[in-house]
């Protein structure tokens, strides 16, 4: 039904208005593919923006699980530190004691001798 209107219209036209209705009709083509291209950019872009959003999350997650792992990692690394000091102490006190019983050892080696 548009189209037999489109061409009864076009058949009461004159040479200069149907060179006219055919520059627009083309100029409105062209608008309606280039809409059409914006369009298609447009939901690139949205696409582009959920892809980036998500990464974007993956990769806060994989900070955070990386500062977990840090934390547990300072938290071995100070019940080491404490163990070394404690072993240290420990070495400590065990040379003082042979120390000790080196010079009773001396001592008595000594008494026995005069």
């Amino acid at each position: 039904d548009a189209l037999e209107k489109k061409v009864i219209i076009q058949e009461t036209l004159t040479d200069s208005q149907k060179e006219k209705s055919s520059s627009l009709e083309l100029k409105l083509n062209n608008m309606k593919s280039g809409i059409e291209a914006k369009n298609h950019i447009i939901d690139e872009l949205k696409n582009d923006k959920n892809r980036v959003t998500k990464e974007n999350s993956t990769f806060k997650l994989n900070i955070s699980e990386l500062e977990n792992s840090v934390s547990k990692l300072k938290a071995t690394l100070a019940e080491k530190e404490s163990s070394i000091l404690n072993l240290d102490n420990k070495s400590n006190i065990l040379n003082e004691q042979l120390e000790t019983h080196k010079e009773k050892d001396q001592t008595i080696k000594y008494l026995h001798e005069t």
